[in-house]
């Protein structure tokens, strides 16, 4: 069974299957995830997010988890990750987005979606529950290879 956003493993081993990395510019923070694509586009997209829309703080942002009250959480194999979720409390309709922040977050988003596939979802965008902290791969990456192509032409090596 796929995670939630139909990523596999639906479960990753952290210790073999993930990784901790550093975040470009906020290098104060650190975050685990799954190897390979998910890793590589996720880094980018927090280095993004804390150039473009707020700083990260490590003491409450995170990836990976062992464990997870969802069963088909993306944080169970590292394709997801909280932000700031002090800032962003869950359930609530753009929890500490102002009117700025939105439409930086929509640009962010419209750099992370290439050849018309959501590269990265932001969970805001649920029906419910609103979870304005969450952000994940997006759902038809998986095995798709515009993720690839994307990572080619638009994430740099460093």
């Amino acid at each position: 069974m796929p995670s939630e956003n139909g990523w596999n493993p639906s479960r990753a081993n952290g210790a073999t299957e993930c990784q901790w990395v550093k975040i470009p510019g906020a290098e104060h923070v650190s975050l685990q995830f799954l190897k390979g694509w998910p890793l590589q586009i996720l880094r980018a997209y927090a280095a993004d997010y804390h150039a473009y829309i707020e700083p990260l703080r490590d003491h409450d942002s995170a990836a990976y988890t062992a464990t997870n009250s969802v069963a088909t959480s993306n944080h169970l194999n590292g394709t997801a990750m909280d932000l700031n979720w002090q800032l962003h409390p869950f359930k609530v309709d753009y929890a500490g987005f102002d009117a700025a922040k939105i439409q930086r977050m929509r640009e962010l988003l419209a750099f992370y979606t290439f050849e018309g596939l959501r590269i990265v979802f932001w969970a805001q965008d649920w029906r419910s529950p609103k979870d304005a902290m969450h952000h994940q791969m997006g759902y038809g990456t998986y095995g798709d290879q515009r993720v690839q192509r994307f990572i080619d032409q638009r994430i740099r090596p460093d």
